[in-house]
């Protein structure tokens, strides 16, 4: 992740606090399986035919699901900077979803789950990517609050289970505060915006 800092009159970091937080490395087994490899071979990882050997030896998986895996894997992670593009990298995750449904793990499955929600978790960031766009726009009107409101009102109910997944999955691994802090960092902007707009529409 990225850091932020606090100083203190003196110069000196008085607080280190984190800017960009990301998916705790216990949902990156399959990236340490690759590496393992990576060292054991003499030529350069081919990273396709790993992990369709990796989909079908650790999950279980046929060879079609294993390419499947790999395609799913392979979606537009573009960073979501202002100007970038938001819509080609939502089609990318909407298909990607699509085949993690489609894929049914019979060996470690907790393993997989955090694999399918990472994928859940981008595809529901972009969708309010989305929404905050069109409402941070010049081409917003007030009129529209209340429809876009209904809207992040329907994402806060997808990040509540989003929230109760990624906890049951970090518990024993985070500390409780720390799944906590995660969960409340991903949602504020979501939850800020929807306040926002329900005023709006009130008024």
């Amino acid at each position: 992740g990225g850091y932020g800092y606090e100083w203190d009159s003196l110069g000196d970091p008085s607080l280190i606090a984190p800017i960009r937080r990301v998916y705790p490395h216990n949902g990156f087994r399959i990236l340490l399986a690759a590496f393992a490899q990576a060292l054991r071979d003499e030529t350069p990882l081919e990273a396709a035919p790993f992990v369709a050997s990796y989909a079908r030896e650790r999950f279980g998986l046929s060879s079609a699901d294993g390419d499947r895996l790999w395609r799913a894997l392979n979606h537009d992670a573009t960073p979501m900077a202002a100007g970038t593009p938001i819509e080609p990298a939502l089609r990318s995750i909407t298909a990607a979803r699509r085949l993690f449904q489609r894929l049914r793990p019979i060996r470690h499955q907790t393993e997989f789950a955090h694999l399918k929600l990472m994928i859940d978790l981008r595809h529901h960031h972009l969708r309010f990517k989305k929404i905050e766009r069109a409402v941070n726009s010049s081409l917003f009107r007030a009129r529209q609050a209340a429809r876009y409101s209904l809207q992040l009102g329907g994402l806060l109910r997808e990040a509540r289970n989003l929230d109760r997944r990624y906890a049951a999955l970090q518990t024993g691994f985070l500390q409780r505060e720390e799944i906590a802090e995660d969960m409340a960092y991903r949602s504020r902007k979501l939850r800020l915006l929807h306040a926002r707009l329900a005023r709006t529409s009130r008024a």
